[in-house]
């Protein structure tokens, strides 16, 4: 079975397959297959429901923080550094004195994380923003709540290969 995981990651066999990004989004630099994924948000319940749902839908082991240990920004360079991801989905509408597009942007150059950073923001203005400081892409459109994170919605990112 897949895992679900709130801290560090464990390889899971099942998860060795991978899926693939969506022909429209792919990059040449990134990683080919997603097996692993990192959710960054400090909405703890819905990082644990989207994590569910994405490991149940897709087989890709997946990780998140909460803001319960430290700063959610703390977390997120600590997990990237340690940790092994191709790809992230990071919280546009981060509180808490940190945002979206600052990690993002630190991810990029301090870390040089080199897999997907998909930003997750129904505001057009924080989309730009992630998208100006490294992130690939965004899955949300305008008023379109987080919940709207429905499979249907994932799988115009995900691909089973």
């Amino acid at each position: 079975m897949s895992e679900v995981r709130m801290g560090p990651i464990r390889l899971n066999p099942l998860a060795i397959s991978g899926v693939k990004v969506a022909p429209h989004l792919q990059k040449p630099e990134r990683p080919a297959l997603i097996r692993t994924l990192l959710i960054i948000d400090d909405n703890f319940l819905m990082s644990k429901i989207l994590a569910r749902t994405i490991n149940q839908a897709f087989g890709i082991t997946v990780t998140y923080i909460s803001d319960s240990v430290g700063t959610i920004e703390e977390q997120a360079l600590e997990q990237v550094k340690y940790g092994s991801f191709d790809m992230i989905f990071m919280d546009g509408n981060l509180t808490k004195g940190t945002s979206g597009e600052k990690i993002t942007a630190r991810l990029r150059t301090e870390l040089k994380y080199a897999g997907y950073i998909v930003g997750i923001s129904d505001d057009d203005g924080r989309k730009m923003a992630m998208l100006a400081n490294g992130a690939d892409f965004s899955i949300l459109e305008h008023n379109e709540p987080k919940t709207g994170l429905s499979i249907a919605r994932l799988r115009t990112v995900f691909i089973r290969h």
